[in-house]
């Protein structure tokens, strides 16, 4: 298949993906993706289901404007570059927005109310929301991810960890969620080695 072809069948199947985790009926629980599930959660689940739409919601819009790359995140950073990435082995997904100044609170409104600092959420930078794919019962099911990174300036030294599910701190054995963010950032190839000099800076001082 050529590379052409095999972006417009990946563009075509996360867009499949996209409208099953964002569709169905949530009352009847008919062809329901995420929000279903979320919406019979507790309170503090229930509360998540604004930034993992909006999350849902930006992949649908810019797969149908940005390339859709295959990637390997094991073996390489991906490119802070507006596109989208698939990993079809890890099952794992990136968007990879671009963010003008004083943008990211209209352009991702319930993301954006997740970063406390209004110097930070006016600067120019990458947003890379991350997608992971789990199949249940033989079907493969888009899941957005707890936590986003902001890339100020695009510059992959200023990763700002953002918390976008909320509902994980509720259990006492998660621990430091941005610690955890970082680890798991590894999983969709999104750099993060400053960041994770910037805690072991941070642990010494302590």
């Amino acid at each position: 298949m050529s590379t052409s072809a095999t972006e417009a069948a990946t563009r075509l199947m996360l867009e499949g993906m996209v409208e099953r985790a964002i569709g169905g009926d949530v009352l009847t629980e008919k062809d329901g993706g995420f929000l279903a599930v979320m919406s019979k959660g507790s309170s503090m689940v229930r509360q998540d289901i604004p930034a993992a739409f909006e999350m849902c919601g930006l992949l649908h819009h810019y797969l149908a404007k940005y390339p859709v790359q295959q990637a390997n995140f094991e073996s390489a950073d991906v490119l802070l570059s507006p596109s989208v990435q698939y990993d079809p082995g890890r099952k794992a997904v990136v968007l990879l927005m671009q963010i003008e100044a004083e943008t990211l609170q209209y352009v991702a409104c319930a993301i954006a109310d997740n970063l406390r600092s209004d110097k930070v959420k006016a600067m120019p930078g990458v947003l890379a929301i991350p997608f992971a794919i789990e199949t249940f019962e033989g079907e493969q099911f888009l899941l957005p991810e707890w936590f986003v990174a902001f890339y100020v300036d695009g510059n992959e030294d200023q990763c700002v960890p953002l918390l976008t599910g909320r509902s994980v701190t509720d259990d006492q054995r998660f621990g430091d969620w941005v610690n955890i963010a970082v680890e798991r950032m590894a999983v969709f190839g999104l750099p993060r080695s400053a960041a994770q000099e910037a805690m072991r800076r941070t642990a010494r001082r302590e």
